[in-house]
């Protein structure tokens, strides 16, 4: 069992993610519902990390998840060297009253908000650190 994933900035690397989330699903026994929530905020962190901290394809960017697992949940940490961004410090989403006033920005926050049971974000040098927890009791 690998607590520890080390991937490439790119899209073709979810592949390898998803497949580390299976392997932590399978070791931990976790419930369905606990998957689901992990499965899907760790694809929209990463998939965020590659879209919007990577200025160009040139760039060496990479993304460390090293999980923690206690008896009441699963801890997950990622770091990147992409560019600074802090999550938490990011408003509440706004529901717009007219659909023609609804935006795409900020639903990938509220998500990881909403399916995560904690959160925190620091900036060590050059990289983004963000923990996440998701609870299993």
């Amino acid at each position: 069992m690998r607590n520890r994933l080390a991937i490439e900035s790119r899209f073709d690397q979810l592949r390898v993610l998803t497949d580390w989330v299976r392997e932590l699903v399978a070791h931990y026994r976790l419930p369905p519902a606990v998957a689901y929530r992990l499965d899907l905020v760790l694809t929209e962190a990463v998939t965020n990390i590659i879209e919007h901290g990577c200025n160009n394809g040139t760039d060496r960017r990479w993304i460390r998840l090293e999980c923690r697992h206690r008896d009441d949940a699963i801890e997950i940490e990622l770091r990147d060297n992409a560019a600074a961004f802090d999550p938490t410090s990011r408003a509440g989403l706004v529901h717009a009253d007219q659909l023609h006033e609804a935006t795409p920005e900020g639903r990938g926050i509220h998500l990881i908000r909403q399916f995560t049971s904690g959160l925190y974000y620091r900036r060590e040098g050059e990289c983004n650190i963000l923990g996440l927890t998701f609870a299993t009791a």
